[in-house]
């Protein structure tokens, strides 16, 4: 188990342990982030998330066509944690 916390204030830092961001995310078995408390229908977005890599190795889902999960996956991805360009990276 590792943990990585990178000061976003400390320049120096950030850019010297952004470099080692790509290893340590390839060789983990499991990423937990943290995307603040339950809100703004976050809980739909996440059961969209896990809809649509479902959906991935079966096909199509009829959840992907429910009223409102859409605009839930789009209030979670305004929260702060994404405004660091290597969050949305690592997402990709």
């Amino acid at each position: 188990i590792d943990a990585l916390s990178i000061s976003q204030e400390e320049t120096f830092e950030r850019n010297e342990e952004g470099k080692r961001m790509r290893t340590i995310y390839k060789a983990a078995r499991e990423v937990v982030i943290w995307l603040g408390e339950e809100g703004d229908d976050s809980s739909r977005a996440m059961e969209l998330i896990k809809t649509l890599s479902e959906a991935s190795d079966e096909g199509t889902s009829r959840k992907l066509r429910e009223k409102g999960v859409w605009q839930a996956l789009g209030q979670l991805m305004v929260r702060p944690y994404w405004d660091r360009v290597w969050a949305m990276q690592e997402l990709v």
